[in-house]
């Protein structure tokens, strides 16, 4: 095991509240715009990567698509497990790592979607072949990852006390045109970045920031936009 995964499996085996389901116009706001640039079906077949303890995954199951939910910490995947108990039937969590279930899965999904974990893989080459392979033909690939054009990510780690840079470098890998030659190199296509979110959660979770941040996002700084989304095209 290289020393980046021991470390990121020592951190989920910890509780770590910020981490678990609440329902917030964050959490919300980034399920609905993954929802609405996939045009996610609720026929779809969804693999969902990292889903860690459900804080993205419980509010899919709650507008009723159904989730396969890969989760390499043990631990998380029970706490996603109890967490989402009344939708146990439309979730299947597996406790495996994405690389040893891709030969399993091929061709399986429709659409593979994740939020805020491909800036904890290593190896994105292999991870995109990987996921490539798990996709149905002109299946879709969607993410939400940090923008790290935006100084706000950076002053988290400094002031985040659960976050370290040793857990959250993988920031230097979230470069558009580097994401794009892998995606390309694995035989995705119509690949597309988006940037949107303004403010940070502890501002947008409140009445006014919910209200102002569909407003703000219509303004044209997308460097100052916390999310970059991901999409491509089997």
């Amino acid at each position: 095991m290289n020393k980046n995964k021991d470390y990121q499996l020592k951190y989920y085996e910890k509780d770590h509240a910020y981490l678990d389901y609440q329902d917030t116009h964050f959490v919300n706001h980034v399920v609905d715009h993954t929802i609405k640039k996939a045009g996610l079906m609720k026929r779809d077949k969804i693999l969902e990567i990292g889903a860690g303890s459900g804080r993205f995954t419980i509010p899919l199951l709650k507008k009723r698509f159904h989730i396969t939910a890969l989760e390499l910490s043990k631990h998380m995947a029970e706490r996603l497990k109890k967490a989402a108990r009344p939708y146990l039937g439309r979730l299947s969590v597996v406790n495996k790592d994405l690389f040893s279930v891709s030969k399993k899965w091929d061709k399986e999904f429709d659409v593979i979607l994740g939020f805020h974990i491909l800036h904890h893989i290593d190896d994105l080459k292999s991870c995109f072949q990987s996921l490539h392979c798990m996709l149905k033909p002109e299946g879709q690939l969607i993410f939400t990852e940090p923008n790290i054009l935006n100084p706000l990510y950076y002053v988290q780690l400094l002031v985040e006390k659960d976050m370290t840079w040793q857990g959250e470098k993988g920031y230097v890998n979230l470069r558009k045109m580097y994401l794009k030659k892998l995606m390309q190199k694995a035989g995705f296509k119509n690949i597309r970045f988006t940037r949107y979110g303004v403010l940070p959660s502890f501002l947008a979770n409140n009445r006014l920031g919910a209200w102002i941040e569909p407003k703000l996002e219509k303004l044209p700084f997308p460097p100052m936009k916390l999310y970059l989304c991901i999409q491509a095209q089997k």
